[in-house]
């Protein structure tokens, strides 16, 4: 069967996301995604996800950053103890940020 369209190879995936109309395109949807989702919205993406079963892999990474995030708040609030339990959580994911950017 003849192929019609554009192949996906890396010079032109480049050059489609270097585009300014796309560029646009997913500043706007970024911005939308943002946006608070209404209780309907939550109540349909909860549904979407219960029941999917996770693998091993997922929930070995899910349990190691799990630990790795609770090490983090027990470390600055051994170093911190007279913080807002709200402001070691916002210094705890910013801790998580500059590793993952790392």
């Amino acid at each position: 069967m003849k192929r019609i369209g554009y192949t996906w190879n890396d010079e032109y995936r480049k050059q489609f996301f270097e585009s300014p109309k796309v560029q646009a395109h997913l500043a706007e949807f970024i911005e939308r995604a943002k946006q608070p989702k209404s209780p309907e919205t939550r109540e349909k993406m909860s549904r979407a996800k219960l029941g999917k079963a996770k693998s091993a892999e997922h929930k070995a990474r899910l349990s190691e950053s799990h630990k790795f995030r609770q090490s983090l708040r027990r470390d600055i609030e051994t170093l911190h103890p007279d913080l807002p339990e709200h402001t070691i959580w916002t210094m705890v994911r910013e801790e998580m940020s500059n590793v993952n950017s790392d």
